[in-house]
């Protein structure tokens, strides 16, 4: 019970310090099975900003409506620009409103106060999954960079091939 209520407390403290926007429902199918040796969050993705950002009701803290997590070595193109809107849609249809697995790496948060972390869902790594689709490309820095082999994996195989950005934007990888 003390867990709970420090948990509660954090969460209550980060939330004032970043606003929060509102929520959809999407599905994501069975990539990969992992096992987690790193800590990890529980919770349900109730909102998808964009191909990299996602807001999550973690079950640890029922008195906190959602945490915002950013995705650990992924970079996804801004608002407006090309794949912008195709990766934000597809990340909504493979994850919004279901539950969700967030593996934490040696980062906790970002500069903008977002969560930081590997984010699982139905078994499927999401950050490999939208390299792979070509919505987004490998940002690894570590020392966050447990998933970096099969980010880099992903992004060569959505290049080969030809997906996403890599045949649909004149500039590509998204120039930040």
């Amino acid at each position: 019970m003390r867990r709970l209520g420090l948990c509660c407390a954090l969460a209550v403290a980060l939330l004032a310090l970043a606003p929060i926007a509102q929520a959809d429902t999407v599905h994501l199918p069975l990539v990969s099975r992992h096992t987690h040796t790193a800590p990890t969050l529980r919770g349900t993705v109730t909102h998808v900003c964009d191909a990299d950002t996602v807001d999550i009701a973690l079950d640890c803290c029922p008195c906190v409506s959602r945490v915002r997590v950013r995705l650990l070595g992924v970079d996804a193109p801004e608002r407006g620009a090309c794949m912008w809107a195709e990766g934000r849609d597809a990340m909504r249809h493979w994850t919004q409103g279901h539950a969700a697995i967030l593996e934490q790496d040696a980062t906790e948060y970002d500069g903008y106060n977002r969560l930081l972390g590997w984010l699982w869902v139905d078994g499927a790594l999401v950050n490999a999954r939208v390299i792979l689709e070509g919505y987004a490309v490998t940002d690894i820095r570590p020392p966050d960079d447990r998933h970096g082999p099969r980010l880099l994996s992903a992004e060569s195989d959505a290049q080969a091939h030809g997906r996403g950005g890599w045949a649909a934007c004149e500039v590509w990888p998204p120039v930040d």
